[in-house]
């Protein structure tokens, strides 16, 4: 399965992925701290999203994706509110502070 996890530098997600033998990459504009740059591209995650693209990992390396991506996880900066995403009800669900809903 094709994975890309978007906002991700720690490449947790990434590397739990790639443990069950997916091909995963983590996307984030800051360096990977997750030890494989192998699998981390660092930039803009936007021009990736559709897949049918061709993108540099952190190794130099270049990849292909020839079609769509099987799966996309995306998990931006609360602390940044990019106008593209609707955070709605945000507050209500997953701030910690939040325990009525736990």
């Amino acid at each position: 399965m094709k994975v890309l996890v978007a906002c991700e530098e720690s490449q947790r997600v990434c590397v739990a992925f790639r443990e069950y033998g997916d091909e995963a990459y983590s996307c984030d504009v800051e360096p990977c701290s997750g030890g494989h740059p192998e699998w981390h591209i660092q930039a803009d995650v936007i021009p990736l999203l559709n897949g049918c693209c061709k993108f540099l990992t952190c190794d130099g390396t270049t990849h292909y994706i020839k079609s769509s991506w099987d799966l996309i996880i995306a998990h931006p900066s609360y602390s940044v509110k990019p106008k593209s995403i609707d955070f709605t009800g945000f507050d209500d669900i997953y701030l910690p502070q939040n325990k009525s809903r736990e």
